[in-house]
């Protein structure tokens, strides 16, 4: 929990994302591939500007195990680095600069039941496409193909 894996997104429809996981594989080294709810899914946030460093007491992500994970910076030492401390978690370690990130912004999340492209259609959070007795409704969308980067919560 608190944390985002880089992945890919290979397909999408209404409630859920297919993703390959950039990082994780199986015993056969074959790219790990999931789907996953829309509200685990984010844009890769873009790279920081050479300017940017952590202050003390500010809301980084820290790239620990292959895993981006949300926390604070502790404290600043010129030879350890940061002092990274989990959000969700009672530990800590040392990183350096290359390792942190500032973290993004709540809009680069993907809401649920998002669709971005303007000629597909899709179905109100109310539509749970059973069958109502109401006649023919609109066909499901169709699944989006195509790779693009994004965050997952693993």
């Amino acid at each position: 929990r608190g944390a985002w894996a880089l992945a890919e997104v290979e397909e999408v429809n209404s409630h859920q994302v297919k993703v390959i996981f950039a990082e994780f594989v199986d015993e056969q080294g074959e790219s790990l591939t999931e789907w996953v709810p829309n509200h685990r899914l984010r844009l890769v946030p873009a790279p920081h500007t050479p300017e940017w460093r952590p202050v003390v007491g500010g809301v980084v992500e820290a790239r620990s195990n292959d895993l981006w994970w949300e926390g604070r910076i502790e404290r600043c030492d010129a030879i350890k680095g940061y002092l990274f401390t989990y959000e969700n978690h009672r530990s800590w370690i040392w990183l350096p600069l290359e390792g942190l990130r500032p973290k993004p912004m709540e809009y680069m999340c993907v809401p649920a039941g998002r669709e971005a492209d303007e000629e597909e259609s899709s179905h109100s959070e109310e539509d749970d496409g059973g069958d109502d007795g109401a006649g023919p409704s609109e066909p499901a969308p169709r699944p989006r193909r195509g790779r693009r980067p994004a965050d997952v919560v693993p």
